[in-house]
């Protein structure tokens, strides 16, 4: 939007329209605009801390949605705070033991929930245990992620992205992925 003022006018709007999807809202609906005003690049650090000091009663995505935020502001270690939580929210829940991965059903906000998290833990640590065996739990959903919604489809790729860098990292080798939409 730098340098294009219809760009900017229009990032202008948005945030107003995001600011005022804000007011009223309760605290596990203040995650996902608070998370985009902050990947738009408005510091929003007093927000996201008040938030923060509330995470023990936000659901998973809330808590993906917080962590990628204070990424999107540089604070890596607020948003590692915020995956610790996510961890222990987690539990084993879905994931059983190393490899091995329950079903948890085909609910899209739980799919969504898990692949935010998922992305978080990843950008932090591309070799995430937990990180990695929801992404391989992703990919052994019938289709992957599909049913879901477009965020938890996004998320899931980015996740993906993550493990697969690695993979080219240290293997040296080169890879490809396919996401079919609507086929």
């Amino acid at each position: 939007a730098r340098g294009s003022r219809p760009a900017a006018d229009a990032l202008q709007r948005a945030s107003a329209w995001l600011n005022n999807a804000l007011r009223g809202a309760r605290d596990d609906q203040r995650a996902e605009p608070e998370r985009a005003l902050a990947e738009a690049g408005e510091d929003r650090f007093e927000t996201l801390n008040a938030l923060h000091r509330r995470r023990a009663s936000f659901d998973l995505a809330g808590l993906g949605r917080l962590a990628l935020a204070w990424r999107a502001l540089g604070r890596v270690e607020l948003a590692t705070e915020v995956d610790a939580t996510a961890k222990e929210k987690l539990g084993v829940g879905p994931l059983d033991a190393p490899g091995k991965v329950r079903p948890i059903g085909d609910d899209p906000s739980r799919v969504e929930a898990l692949a935010l998290v998922a992305q978080s833990l990843l950008t932090a640590n591309p070799g995430d245990a937990i990180g990695v065996r929801i992404v391989e739990w992703l990919e052994a959903q019938r289709g992957g992620p599909a049913g879901a919604t477009p965020e938890a489809m996004a998320a899931a790729i980015e996740a993906l992205d993550k493990v697969l860098g690695r993979a080219r990292r240290t293997t040296g080798g080169a890879c490809s992925v396919v996401a079919r939409v609507n086929a």
